[in-house]
């Protein structure tokens, strides 16, 4: 049963080991339990030198089960920010929103 304050919605209950964060090159809010980094080789400005890919467990026929949530410019601010992921997994948080990403581009 959910607890009022407890940072989890009753409706999307939070799996141990997994947690809610909205993604900033996309703009949906998905369940992820796993993290990898992967270098962007495109040079254009401000894309970013590192991309955050959250691994999901929502596969389908158009869904990998990865999803990108944010770009970085450099690969320290990277880990930093999945080091702070694993931090809010461990503590039982339920959300977590991108601290170092850089902004979304406007459409």
């Amino acid at each position: 049963m959910q607890r009022p304050g407890d940072g989890q919605s009753a409706a999307h209950p939070i799996a141990p080991g997994h947690l809610m964060i909205r993604s900033l090159i996309n703009g949906k809010l998905v369940r992820v339990f796993g993290f990898s980094l992967a270098t962007n080789l495109a040079f254009r400005k401000n894309a970013g030198k590192v991309t955050l890919i959250g691994e999901t467990d929502q596969h389908d026929f158009f869904n990998t089960g990865q999803v990108e949530l944010g770009r970085y410019a450099t690969r320290v601010e990277a880990e930093r920010e999945v080091t702070m992921i694993e931090s809010a997994m461990a503590a039982g948080e339920g959300t977590y929103h991108l601290q170092f990403a850089l902004a979304p581009k406007e459409k």
